[in-house]
């Protein structure tokens, strides 16, 4: 399972390359038995060799061409399976707030594609795209429920750095800044909201100083007017 991709090429380059890659990201992910579940409900569809009389086969090997052929496919359907699984659990956690779990959702297709097309994706556990993911429902998972603007607030940042993403060339890079970019963000939303809660605060203090000092005044205009 340890088995790393070869460099270059469009995607995937075989499926030695790509299942044992799928599997670690199953792994770590925690995914193995929904996967296996998923799996037995949809049957992937795979390229079959052509059958031959039980005297030919001794004889021949399989086609080379075709073998490959076999291969690319099997990993390719396997890679997008488990991707469409981690969206899938994804959108069902009810520990993620809803509002962050929809700006995730549109990220799919072009997961799927960078999966096809990084060889990265599966191996590495800290692949930008895998880790933007995790940040971001690690962050969501974290927010205080009954703080409804900071969800939406969080919610914004991760929605503008997705359609940012999205209008771009998805890549690992990409990946990398779209998270620096929440980031920041989310740290002027959160310098925004201290500066507004100091000033209210000051308000509440400005305010309970003012009211101390009129009760005062009130007390000594009734005690001169008693005298």
């Amino acid at each position: 399972l340890g088995v790393e991709a070869q460099p270059g090429g469009g995607g995937m380059q075989d499926f030695i390359h790509t299942v044992p890659a799928a599997l670690v990201a199953l792994q770590d992910l925690k995914m193995e038995e929904s996967m296996f579940q998923r799996l037995k409900r949809q049957a992937l569809p795979v390229i079959t060799a052509p059958v031959r009389p039980p005297e030919e086969q001794d004889m021949l090997r399989p086609e080379p061409v075709l073998a490959q052929a076999r291969n690319r496919q099997i990993g390719r359907q396997l890679g997008e399976e488990v991707v469409r699984l981690m969206f899938d659990q994804l959108g069902q956690d009810e520990r993620i707030p809803v509002p962050v779990r929809l700006q995730l959702r549109p990220l799919e297709p072009a997961m799927l594609r960078l999966s096809q097309s990084d060889p990265r994706f599966f191996l590495d556990r800290a692949h930008p795209a895998r880790s933007f993911m995790d940040r971001v429902v690690q962050c969501g998972i974290g927010l205080v429920r009954d703080d409804d603007d900071a969800v939406q607030g969080f919610s914004s940042c991760v929605a503008q750095a997705v359609a940012t993403l999205l209008r771009g060339r998805i890549d690992a890079e990409a990946f990398e800044r779209a998270w620096e970019f929440v980031l920041r963000s989310w740290g002027d939303f959160e310098q925004q909201r201290r500066a507004q809660r100091e000033a209210a605060e000051r308000a509440r203090d400005h305010a309970a100083r003012r009211d101390e000092l009129a009760a005062r005044l009130s007390t000594v205009l009734s005690e001169r007017l008693r005298q």
